[in-house]
Formats: structure tokens, sequence, C-alpha cells
């Protein structure tokens, strides 16, 4: 392990080695010689000490931070039974108001959100109930193409290093995300979702968060076993994704939900950060 070295400690032993004299005693001395090369020696030590600084930093892996979620705005297709959302303003400056004020009007599962048991068990946890570092640390995307998501597409991915063992948070690209990317339009019932068997999979895994690129993580007309196999099973769901530009590999996810409490899910800004050099 290398030792570091504060810019005053490197000045100092620059200044014992150009005198001879332990740094406290060099105030006593008048010498006009000894003095310079205090300075010279200082400068030395400083710059070198700048240089092994930025040296150390450009070493650093710069991290990239992709915004997986999807944005709250006009265009953004709701579920067919869904309230869809608005929002409206409750004060304009415009309109002789101190201070502009916004009201959103939204289901939770508008955008990008994470649901808990709740949503399909009547006496499941509510969202507040998951731990919260569910929702950060390391994550595997992986990508599936196809028409769906199947447990024998989950496995090949496993069987050829897609999922590594260990893995407990994984998100599922798949080609709903070239569609997010154009612009999805009208809500579709035709898009890319898992089957049961993939959950039965997935929550025979390990794995404890499981994310999809659609807003149901189901097919549409499906019973809602897909979701209760994963959520009986304790694993956290997270949809809404747009995985479009991420590349399949390991990733840092950040996916806090609101703080709602009693509810069945929650609206969630979702990050992944990519540290690779």
């Amino acid at each position: 392990m290398s030792e570091i070295i504060s810019i005053p400690a490197l000045a100092g032993r620059a200044l014992d080695a150009a005198i001879g004299v332990p740094a406290n005693r060099g105030a006593r001395r008048a010498d006009g010689r000894r003095l310079a090369r205090r300075c010279e020696a200082l400068g030395a030590a400083i710059a070198a000490a700048v240089s092994a600084g930025t040296a150390r930093l450009s070493s650093v892996p710069m991290s990239r931070i992709y915004d997986i979620s999807l944005a709250i705005a006009p265009g953004l297709p709701t579920w067919p039974t869904s309230e869809g959302f608005r929002t409206r303003w409750a004060m304009r400056i415009d309109q002789g108001d101190s201070a502009n004020v916004s009201v959103l009007e939204a289901d939770v599962h508008t955008g990008t959100h994470v649901e808990s048991a709740l949503h399909f068990i009547a006496d499941g946890e509510p969202i507040e109930r998951t731990p919260i570092e569910r929702f950060v640390g390391p994550a595997v995307v992986v990508e599936i193409e196809g028409d769906e998501v199947a447990a024998a597409a989950l496995e090949r991915a496993r069987s050829s290093g897609g999922i590594p063992e260990g893995t407990t948070r994984l998100l599922v690209k798949t080609k709903n995300s070239e569609r997010w990317a154009r612009g999805w339009g009208a809500f579709d019932p035709v898009y890319v979702a898992l089957t049961r068997d993939a959950s039965e999979w997935i929550a025979a895994s390990g794995i404890e968060l499981v994310g999809l690129d659609h807003l149901s993580i189901q097919r549409y007309g499906d019973d809602g076993e897909t979701h209760r196999v994963l959520m009986r099973a304790g694993v956290t769901i997270l949809e809404g994704l747009n995985l479009a530009g991420v590349a399949p590999g390991m990733y840092t996810l950040v996916a806090a939900p609101l703080k709602l409490v009693g509810t069945e899910a929650a609206p969630a800004r979702a990050l992944l950060i990519d540290q690779a050099p």
C-alpha cells in the first residue's frame, strides 16, 4: 500500500535534507544563504507534492452515470386503468403570487417506480417496509432478445456468464428500451415482459430485486401471478426503466423510492453508475 504524505510533511523532509537540521530550528538561522536554500527546497517540495497528487487523481477511474428513469412529461404512456398524471400551478409569480408552486397528481405507478408485496397480496408489506439497502448496490444488466423473457433465456444468460452467481439485483433489458429511445407513444399492450416461469426462475435464484424496461413486469392481460410469484419470494420489483444506451454488465444501482407510507408502490429516480476504467 502506497504511503500518502501531506504537503507540509514533504516540505519538512526536503528542508531537513537541505539544511541538515530539524525544520523547527530553521527559524533561528539568520544566514541568508541557508534561508535561500530553505525557500528553494520548499518550492521544490510543494511542486513534487502537487505533481504526485495530480498523478494520483488521474489514476482514479471516472464514473459514468446513466439516468434510466422515464421522464414524467406529456406523452408518457400510463396503464389503461390508471388515472394518469397531471401537473398544475397552485401559485404563479406572473399572476401576482410570491412564488411559483406546482401540484402533481399521479398514481404511484407512474413512470419509473418500485413495488412491494401489497400491490398483489392483500396482506402484503407496504413499500416503506422494504429495506432501503435493496435499492442501492451492485446490479447486473442482462439483455434478453425476443418477444418475451422466459426462464430458458435467463438460464442461458447465466450459463454464458451474463448473470453471475450471487447476483442479487437484476435489470432486464429488452427491445422495449429501443421504443423508449424512439418515443413510445400511446400505451401499447404488445411489449416484452416476464413469463411466469421466468418469475419462478428469479425467485429460486436468490435475486432480491428485479427490474424491467416497461411499465409492468408481466404481460398485458395476465392474471397477476407473475407478480405474486416474485412477491411471495420477497423479490422487490422495479418497473418503468429505460436501458437504451446501457450495455450489459455490472453497475451500481441507485433507485430509492419516495418515502411514502402505507402504499403498495412509489415513484423512483433510477440511476446506474459505471465505474469501469
